[in-house]
């Protein structure tokens, strides 16, 4: 079928697939039509690319193309990742694979792409391994393998496709972490220890702050906020919902950090219920009404400006990461999550490993530019896959 189809001058993609879609130019040969956005999702499993969608949906993050993929009997994944390389509307590239086909040819193309890629495999276990022969007939590559291959790759691998969704509303902005300083940020103890938690296990750096940073917040907090790291508002919020916003902003600016989680009650403001700034607020039950939701409202409108001032990251997590000043941070491409370690895992994706400096963008190499996939032939030899042989150690 495949010799049939490049006689022709065609490619072939499949069999066995979903089919594509393209947002950007409004090509739709797949059962389901996906959200446009910046991400190009690549996926050996029809489902599992409808699950991803469903859960990117919340973070606002949309598709620029889906492309199933199949067995692979002509065009392949390298292929893809090459072209979605090339591809200016595709921000981020998402891949489910069973098959490598060609495993050094994949990490070869994910390292120039210029672009994140975060892979979703299986075949961790025995059992998934028999469940990936039977849905694909492909044999899947050792975990240790996979692993060493993408840290070499810089390629971010996840496990879920709940760590996948974390991944990607934390890479499509573009913005990277060259070190591990976190600072934590928080409206009570609990949510901040938690967070500090959850930020080493990821494998940041929480340290205290030195004597000018912690001088510069008190100027802006009062007496019973903790400075040190995490920084706790000790409630000043409810009094002044700016202070979430200059304090974040001071933190930020500060060359001892990082990067910057927020985390606990900001979102409560402005629900529409269960928070303080909602309907019983209004009704004289609870809370500050119209007056706390829209002075949080304006401070996440705040936060933005702050956060569009540098390239250090700014992860929030909230308990109400549906209210409207979330949305807006949301919109404004700060990544919002319901947990602590999603939040955590988040930040930690867009560190830089083992990078030094002052914080930015990560460079990557550009992949060469072609005009698109070109009919051409591919000897059987070509697919190369990874084994278990292969030692972690080496480059693949």
């Amino acid at each position: 079928m495949a010799d049939r189809v490049r006689a022709a001058g065609a490619v072939l993609v499949g069999p066995n697939c979903l089919g594509i879609a393209d947002n950007t130019t409004e090509l739709y040969l797949a059962s389901d039509r996906f959200a446009p956005g910046g991400i190009a999702l690549l996926s050996q499993s029809g489902n599992l690319a409808l699950e991803l969608q469903l859960r990117c949906g919340p973070h606002g993050l949309g598709f620029s193309r889906f492309v199933s993929l199949g067995n692979q009997a002509d065009v392949t994944l390298v292929d893809l990742i090459e072209d979605a390389a090339r591809h200016d509307p595709t921000r981020a590239i998402a891949v489910y694979a069973e098959d490598f086909g060609d495993g050094r040819a994949f990490a070869e193309a994910a390292a120039a792409a210029g672009k994140p890629v975060v892979l979703l495999t299986a075949g961790r276990g025995t059992a998934s391994a028999r469940s990936a022969q039977s849905h694909t007939g492909a044999l899947t590559t050792s975990a240790d393998v996979v692993a060493a291959a993408c840290r070499d790759a810089g390629v971010e691998l996840v496990a879920t496709p709940h760590e996948m969704t974390v991944a990607l509303a934390a890479l499509n902005g573009g913005r990277r972490a060259t070190g591990h300083r976190t600072a934590v940020c928080t409206d009570g103890g609990g949510h901040g220890a938690i967070a500090a938690d959850a930020a080493e296990s990821a494998g940041l750096a929480v340290p205290e702050l030195g004597p000018a940073a912690q001088q510069r917040l008190r100027t802006l907090l009062w007496e019973q906020s903790a400075v040190g790291n995490p920084v706790d508002l000790a409630g000043m919020g409810e009094q002044n919902p700016h202070s979430y916003g200059d304090t974040v902003g001071a933190l930020l600016a500060l060359d001892e950090v990082d990067s910057v989680m927020l985390t606990g009650y900001f979102g409560g403001y402005s629900a529409a219920t269960g928070g303080l700034g909602g309907p019983a607020a209004e009704s004289g039950t609870a809370g500050g009404g119209r007056a706390l939701a829209a002075g949080e409202l304006e401070t996440a409108h705040q936060m933005a400006v702050h956060a569009a001032r540098t390239a250090k990251p700014l992860v929030v997590q909230s308990m109400f990461p549906d209210a409207p000043s979330c949305r807006t941070l949301v919109e404004a491409g700060i990544p919002v999550f319901a947990s602590t370690e999603d939040a955590a895992r988040a930040l930690a994706a867009m560190t830089v490993a083992g990078a030094a400096g002052p914080p930015g963008r990560r460079p990557r190499p550009r992949c060469p530019r072609r005009t698109g996939l070109t009919p051409r032939p591919r000897p059987p030899s070509r697919r190369t896959p990874w084994t278990s042989a292969t030692p972690p150690d080496r480059p693949i």
